[in-house]
């Protein structure tokens, strides 16, 4: 969505429908269809033609229909799908017609590096890295800072899902054994305890999530399990444009020796969040510009 919203900023007419969206409508210049009345559209859309950006091999379907009348199919691989199915986070089904996404596609993105290799090997033929991307200017802090954020020695946050194998809760375990660290968590859950030094706020629209990154002083992402290392994770570009330092596990392959990154075991993030809290460069504008939904706008676009 991030992504669309970038391209809407820039006068294209957008569509934009995935399988978890409730209500059509509006967004800051993006039409969102849920599944039902993206149908709908598709008539229309065959009257004219353009470019598809198909993120999950189950819109397959909608890539071919539109592509025998004229449509540019670029699929855009963000994620180890096959790694999803090995976790059970993702039925075989969905990827079932990957490798028919592949060759009717005109041009193949990957946000990885792990990804282009996955990709070639479904016989995409010139797969290009793009990496995901954040805001384009700083996060700035409003005052007074969100008042259900826990504040401490250290404020720590972590935005983004709270389902699926890949987030490690050992992380949280670990990080309330220091009463000196406070962590927010700002995401979706069912029913999750809460510590004096670790709260649980729920989902957030985004410029509301990013005010408790904004006003804390570490960002982490402790994932886990071999699908991770093919992850790029929007949450540290989030993280780096409010200025704050992230610490991340060492299976974040693609995040390992980036800039303001520190890597720790997950029973390690204590201390690896005092460091980095402790840390005092950075990121500039320039880094935050380099790293931003522009920046991938500005290379799909040569590819749509």
């Amino acid at each position: 969505m991030a992504l669309a919203r970038e391209f809407a900023r820039r006068g294209r007419a957008v569509f934009y429908s995935s399988g978890i969206d409730q209500a059509t409508g509006e967004q800051d210049g993006v039409l969102v269809l849920r599944p039902e009345d993206a149908d709908a559209a598709y008539d229309v859309l065959e009257t004219t033609a353009g470019s598809v950006l198909v993120t999950l091999p189950t819109f397959y379907p909608v890539a071919r229909r539109l592509a025998e009348h004229g449509w540019r199919v670029v699929y855009d691989l963000l994620d180890d799908w096959d790694g999803f199915v090995r976790a059970g986070d993702l039925q075989p089904a969905a990827i079932r017609d990957e490798r028919a996404l592949v060759r009717l596609a005109a041009a193949v993105t990957c946000s990885a590096p792990r990804l282009v290799e996955r990709a070639a090997r479904l016989g995409a033929r010139a797969p290009m890295l793009v990496p995901n991307g954040g805001p384009d200017q700083p996060i700035v802090r409003q005052s007074p800072p969100p008042p259900d954020m826990l504040r401490g020695d250290v404020a720590v946050v972590y935005s983004g899902y709270l389902e699926g194998s890949w987030l490690d809760w050992r992380a949280f375990t670990a990080l309330r054994q220091d009463p000196r660290i406070a962590t927010t968590v700002v995401g979706r859950y069912i029913h999750v305890e809460q510590f004096p030094n670790q709260r649980f706020v729920g989902e957030r629209p985004y410029h509301e999530a990013m005010q408790y990154v904004a006003w804390a002083d570490v960002g982490i992402i402790p994932f886990q399990g071999e699908l991770c290392r093919a992850v790029d994770a929007i949450k540290a570009y989030d993280y780096a444009a409010a200025g704050i330092w992230t610490v991340v596990t060492p299976v974040m392959e693609f995040h390992v020796g980036r800039p303001f990154t520190l890597v720790a075991e997950v029973h390690e993030f204590p201390d690896a969040v005092r460091e980095a809290a402790e840390r005092t460069e950075r990121p500039s504008l320039e880094y935050i510009r380099a790293n931003s939904w522009a920046a991938r706008a500005n290379a799909m676009e040569a590819v749509l």
